[in-house]
C-alpha cells in the first residue's frame, strides 16, 4: 500500500491493481481535484447525512468529511483490500464516519452471478454471497441528504429498491456513475419523477447528477 497526497489529507490506496499502478491517483483526481460528482456545486447545501456506496479508498469520503466537517458520513466497501485503505484511512475519524464492508445491491437480476462476471467483478462473485446485503437490511439512514453509488453496475437495483420502499423521494442529492445503457435508461426513468437529472456519458466516467424536486 502506498499513499496518495491530497488537500483533504493523505490517503492510503492499494499498490497495484490489473489496470497499472496510478489508477488509484487516477481515481483520486478525477474525484477530489476535477470534482467530477459536482460536490463544490453542493458545498453551500445544508448536508448532514453522507451515504458513499462504492467508497474504494475513500476519495468521495474525504472529500465530504472536508466539505461537511458536522455531517454523518457511512461509506460501504467489499473488496477486502480497499476496504482495508478506507478503514485505515478514517481510523480516527470518531464517530461521524463509519465504514462497512458490505455490499449493497438492491433489487439485483436474478442471473447475478453471470451479470458480476460480464461487468468484470469476478472477484467479488464469493464475497456478493456472503456480503451482499439488500437496501432494506443494510442498515442504510431512511433521511439522506447526499448519496454517491459506484457500485459496478448494480447502481440501478439499488435505486429500483429505493423506490419500491417510497425512499427515493427522501434522498435530496445523488450522485453515481452508470455502467450499461440499460442501467442509464431505467436511472433517467425512476429519477425524473423526483429529482431534476442531468446524465454525463461523454467524459472519462459516465456519471449522472440528480437533485430533488
Amino acid at each position: 500500500m502506498r499513499f496518495i497526497p491530497s488537500h483533504v489529507g493523505r490517503l492510503m490506496a492499494p499498490q497495484h491493481t490489473a489496470s497499472g499502478p496510478d489508477v488509484y491517483e487516477a481515481i483520486a483526481d478525477e474525484v477530489i481535484y476535477r470534482d467530477c460528482y459536482g460536490v463544490a456545486e453542493l458545498a453551500e447545501q445544508p448536508i448532514r447525512t453522507v451515504v458513499d456506496l462504492g467508497a474504494s479508498f475513500g476519495p468521495f469520503t474525504a472529500l465530504s468529511a472536508a466539505t461537511w466537517p458536522a455531517a454523518r458520513i457511512m461509506s460501504f466497501e467489499p473488496d477486502a483490500i480497499r476496504w482495508a485503505c478506507l478503514a485505515t484511512n478514517f481510523e480516527n475519524a470518531g464517530r461521524s464516519i463509519s465504514i462497512r464492508d458490505t455490499m449493497v445491491v438492491g433489487h439485483f437480476p436474478k442471473n447475478w452471478r453471470r451479470f458480476v462476471v460480464h461487468s468484470g467483478q469476478e472477484q467479488f462473485v464469493d464475497r456478493w454471497r456472503e456480503r451482499a446485503q439488500s437496501v432494506a437490511t443494510s442498515g442504510l439512514p431512511r433521511e439522506i441528504d447526499l448519496l454517491k453509488i459506484d457500485v459496478e453496475g448494480a447502481e440501478l437495483g439499488i435505486l429500483d429498491e429505493l423506490a419500491s420502499l417510497r425512499r427515493l423521494e427522501r434522498i435530496k442529492h445523488i450522485r453515481g456513475e452508470w455502467h450499461f445503457t440499460r442501467s442509464r435508461d431505467g436511472i433517467a426513468h425512476l429519477l425524473r419523477r423526483t429529482h431534476r437529472l442531468r446524465i454525463c456519458d461523454g467524459g472519462s466516467w459516465n456519471l449522472f447528477r440528480a437533485d430533488r424536486k
